[in-house]
């Protein structure tokens, strides 16, 4: 669960960045990334995963979301996900990395490093997250969008990004936009922290 939360959160920086980038421009950094205009609500709309088509196996994977604030030197992340049981909310700490639009989060044995790819700051993100649990490292792009309605347009480019970036169609996953989970984000919900 630790491991989607931050995957969503890493994708949803990759989504943002994919979408404005040419199909042949694989994973760049976000120019001149500025954290002031990103912070903010944003909601994960879709992912690619290798993992993608089992999200939709059983029943969709609600839409999520997330709350980026910057707190002195770190990036406060609070997330609500869907792990399929239940909803969940968490709080991480983010440190910058060395490039801007980097970040590293870590919990217990698991590190992210989420790159934001592309973001225009007020309508979509795209975002890369490299999950390293032990030995093994998995890689997930995520969209991200400042609101529910109208993203097709983002949509259609992530995908794009994503099969230029190795995922197969069957690896994107359209979250339901069922919104369950993100109301927790204001209220109570299975808290890990």
């Amino acid at each position: 669960m630790e491991g989607r939360i931050l995957a969503s959160l890493l994708g949803f920086c990759v989504v943002l960045a994919a979408c404005a980038q040419d199909t042949e421009h694989k994973e760049r950094k976000q120019p001149d990334f500025d954290l002031i205009k990103f912070s903010g609500l944003w909601y994960e709309i879709a992912l690619a995963s290798e993992l993608g088509h089992q999200v939709t196996m059983d029943k969709s994977k609600k839409v999520g979301a997330v709350l980026v604030q910057l707190e002195e030197k770190t990036l406060a992340l609070t997330s609500v996900f869907d792990d399929m049981k239940h909803c969940v909310k968490e709080t991480d700490q983010a440190s910058q990395g060395a490039v801007p639009g980097t970040y590293m989060v870590s919990r217990d044995s698991v590190s992210k490093e989420v790159r934001v790819l592309f973001t225009d700051y007020e309508t979509y993100a795209v975002m890369s997250v490299t999950l390293h649990k032990g030995d093994k490292t998995q890689k997930v792009m995520k969209l991200y969008s400042r609101s529910l309605n109208n993203n097709e347009e983002a949509i259609k480019k992530f995908k794009e990004v994503a099969m230029a970036n190795g995922f197969s169609q069957e690896d994107v996953c359209l979250l339901d936009p069922d919104r369950t989970c993100v109301n927790l984000l204001s209220s109570g919900a299975e808290q890990r922290s």
